[in-house]
């Protein structure tokens, strides 16, 4: 894979902590794998996650996000826009 695609990390199937929604699976630019401490976003409410050692999501705390630098909050926000617009129809 080239940098400009993205690759699928299977991870445990954890339930979304504040909508529910499963999540089995990350993907990351490039050929970047998942790992713990990396920033996520549940594509069924758009909340901030963050992976934990296990490679589990929890909710990324506010001032986790706060300590974030600029570039990082601008992606997160960019990622749950995105997850914003999704159709989720159908979906699990």
């Amino acid at each position: 894979m080239d940098d400009k695609g993205w690759t699928d990390t299977r991870t445990p199937m954890t339930p979304c902590p504040l909508c529910g929604y499963r999540l089995d699976a990350a993907l990351g630019k490039g050929q970047a794998t998942t790992s713990p401490g990396d920033l996520s976003v549940c594509i069924g409410c758009a909340s901030p996650l963050v992976f934990n050692d296990d490679l589990t999501l929890r909710l990324l705390r506010s001032e986790e996000f706060d300590n974030l630098a600029l570039p990082e909050k601008n992606e997160l926000r960019r990622y749950m826009a995105a997850a914003r617009r999704l159709d989720r129809r159908g979906r699990r």
